[in-house]
């Protein structure tokens, strides 16, 4: 989930927000705002001409970019603190 204050920062068009680690479960990169987005708590056009707009979109819409990692860099998988695993079947 894109916590509330990076959406207030990336209201702008255009405008990168860069992703601490520390404060993102350690996710680093940069959002941009999409160049369609719409805002959360606004009205999101249907794409479809026979379907009612969306009255209050709940939507954040952003482009993710990774950072630039140096060759040879491995992303290790883990499970994060806190995470419960459903019983197996």
């Amino acid at each position: 989930m894109v916590p509330e204050g990076v959406c207030r920062r990336a209201k702008t068009e255009g405008k990168v927000v860069m992703l601490n680690m520390r404060d993102h479960d350690g996710v680093a990169g940069a959002i941009t705002r999409a160049p369609n987005a719409v805002m959360p708590g606004s009205i999101y056009p249907s794409p479809i001409s026979q379907l009612p707009d969306i009255e209050d979109n709940m939507v954040v819409c952003a482009t993710f970019t990774s950072p630039v990692m140096p060759p040879g860099h491995q992303f290790v998988a883990r499970i994060l603190p806190g995470t419960r695993l459903p019983r197996p079947v």
